[in-house]
């Protein structure tokens, strides 16, 4: 099947090069026509969708999305929660070796991931632990 397959199809949704007014009309009518025909399939599959075809189960369900969605930011916290955990290690075993440019980029990037966290889950604000207490060693 090469290019030469589809030249009748990209003929037909051209409008036609002469200027024979029944030949013009049939166009209108044929692309009238098949815009009904899409947009009434489109709406079809929208009720189809959210399950307002009586008799006919519905798939796009909020409150599935909503579980979904929850789970998402549950991974993220985690992921950052994390990430918080091992950039503060890196920042405590910086100031123990007294490198402090080390320190300030490690600090830098607490303070971004703490941002992160807070801007995800602010009613919840995140406990970052001193030096001196355990972070998972």
């Amino acid at each position: 099947m090469g290019w030469s397959d589809f030249l009748p199809l990209v003929k037909a949704v051209l409008p036609p090069e002469e200027e024979d007014m029944h030949a013009v009309r049939r166009w209108r009518l044929n692309h009238s026509m098949l815009l009904i025909f899409v947009g009434t399939a489109m709406g079809v599959h929208i009720l189809w969708a959210c399950g307002f075809i009586p008799g006919v189960p519905g798939f796009a369900r909020s409150d599935e999305l909503h579980s979904v969605v929850d789970a998402v930011t549950e991974a993220k916290l985690m992921l950052i929660d994390q990430a918080v955990i091992e950039a503060r290690r890196n920042q405590c075993e910086f100031r123990k070796e007294g490198n402090v440019a080390a320190q300030e980029f490690a600090a830098a990037r607490v303070r971004e991931l703490v941002h992160r966290w807070n801007d995800m889950e602010p009613d919840n604000k995140y406990h970052l632990p001193s030096c001196d207490e355990s972070i998972g060693e």
